[in-house]
């Protein structure tokens, strides 16, 4: 099957700065979507290129333990960071590729996240909506987090 691809665009109400910030801080994932996700580990420099971060979930809410994923773009300059899933979550069961790229860009007083989505599906029907509802509630919960520990 051929390569697919989706872009959700999220206005958070947080300015961009803080939110590249909290993105590139692996553990506040860990504190903002708790109990969903139980840990993030990394291995290397967190977000720099060739690191790895293990995101460990609560497999009865989410449908799987974990996800790894490996830092494949970072551009401090434009706010830009991208990864590819190497193991877990859906990859080998619905997905043969997942990789991603997160943009952050100001919007007024707060900012747009742009989020792309590339993969390549192994079934009919992947569960892409999921994973894109998994994504804007992720980052839901960041956004209400940021705002409740100003």
């Amino acid at each position: 099957m051929a390569p697919s691809t989706v872009t959700k665009e999220l206005p958070l109400a947080i300015p961009a700065p803080k939110l590249w910030a909290a993105i590139m801080d692996a553990q506040l994932l860990a504190k903002a979507v708790k109990p969903v996700v139980t840990s993030v580990e990394v291995e290397g420099s967190d977000g720099a290129i060739g690191s790895i971060r293990t995101v460990n979930f609560n497999a009865e809410i989410v449908g799987f333990p974990y996800i790894k994923e490996k830092v494949t773009i970072l551009d401090e300059s434009s706010m830009t960071i991208g990864a590819s899933l190497i193991e877990g979550g859906y990859l080998g069961s619905q997905l043969k590729s997942h990789s991603a790229t997160i943009t952050v860009k100001p919007n007024g007083q707060g900012s747009v996240m742009v989020w792309v989505l590339t993969y390549e599906p192994l079934i009919e029907n992947p569960n892409i909506d999921g994973i894109v509802e998994a994504f804007v509630k992720s980052f839901k919960a960041v956004e209400a987090y940021l705002q409740s520990t100003n």
